[in-house]
């Protein structure tokens, strides 16, 4: 899913008709495959992760991998000002058009935004995969908040850190998000994915 019109989708989120209509086009999309929800992978890295994760938790997927989780739109925001000047002003963009502007009330309610949907959920059948940065400077504390929250709901969780801020190894990133979906699609549907294997 992509909407052209704004950077990274915009974390995917707007109106309740708006994100409705994500949801819609996903389950529709399933209906035409002929697959059901336990056979669905939500995934993204970075901003992308937010979507994975918000949606992932009303869609009951068999799978969420994410790199460098990003869920507290609003702390990201707030965090331009002294924390990242001059960098990733899309963050500012969401709050105001979500919230109307950017005081720390607003900050809070966009942060909420996510945690009132995602907490709420059932997420037990669902497998997290997360690879995250150990300093991020973007969400530093995105991993520790959902942590807690999966454990609540016994859902299974991979995870791997890296040292460094958001933006300092984003191949090591990719390498595990590659390697979290070849260890599901392995585990899950069957599916090896290196020829050595397929020899034995």
């Amino acid at each position: 899913i992509g909407d052209p019109r704004v950077e990274g989708g915009s974390f995917y989120i707007g109106s309740s008709e708006y994100e409705q209509g994500i949801i819609n086009v996903i389950d529709e999309t399933l209906e035409k495959l002929n697959f059901k929800s336990h056979e669905l992978i939500l995934s993204g890295l970075s901003m992308g992760s937010f979507g994975a994760l918000y949606y992932g938790a009303q869609l009951n997927p068999q799978a969420i991998i994410v790199g460098k989780p990003l869920v507290n739109i609003g702390t990201i925001a707030e965090h331009m000002r002294l924390l990242r000047p001059e960098e990733f002003g899309t963050a500012l963009d969401v709050l105001v058009s979500n919230e109307g502007d950017t005081s720390q009330a607003s900050i809070q309610a966009l942060n909420q935004k996510f945690w009132q949907t995602f907490q709420k959920k059932s997420l037990s059948q669902t497998v997290f995969a997360i690879a995250y940065m150990q300093h991020d400077d973007y969400d530093p504390h995105a991993f520790q908040e959902l942590l807690p929250v999966l454990t609540a709901h016994q859902a299974r969780v991979m995870n791997r850190s890296i040292p460094g801020r958001h933006n300092d190894d984003s191949p090591t990133i990719a390498s595990w998000f590659v390697n979290f979906y070849n260890i599901i699609l392995e585990d899950k549907f069957g599916r090896v994915q290196h020829a050595e294997k397929q020899n034995i």
